[in-house]
């Protein structure tokens, strides 16, 4: 069941609407629907961008309460062994990594493996 909202917009912003509407060819819940969307979408990338800087630089700690740490591999790569050190928090499927220097950047759970593992899906 759909639920109705009530909103004042702004003379600008009426006419930006029509002109989207028109543009799209849809009606204004339609319009409002995919630019809530994709503000949403903008803000939430924002805010794991933001996340994933915070534990880069040491200020949020990863999530280290899961039994999957220890060496693993990026899958394209199978040179390079990287510890993963713990999940970025709230996410379940991000990984934080570290480099044999050091350095830590963020990888999706999904492309990792241990060394001399291979998935049926994935050429090694």
């Amino acid at each position: 069941m759909k639920q109705q909202i009530h909103i004042r917009a702004s003379a600008l912003t009426s006419s930006q609407l029509t002109e989207l509407t028109a543009w799209w060819g849809v009606n204004q819940t339609e319009a409002l629907t995919v630019l809530i969307d994709r503000a949403y979408r903008l803000e939430k990338e924002r805010r794991m961008e933001s996340l994933i800087e915070d534990i880069i630089s040491g200020k949020v700690q990863p999530e280290t309460n899961y039994p999957t740490t220890g060496e693993t591999f990026f899958y394209m790569n199978t040179d390079t062994p990287m510890t993963d050190i713990g999940r970025v928090p709230g996410k379940s499927g991000q990984h934080v990594l570290k480099k044999p220097d050091g350095g830590l950047f963020v990888m999706g759970g999904y492309y990792l493996r241990r060394p001399n593992e291979t998935w049926e899906d994935i050429d090694p």
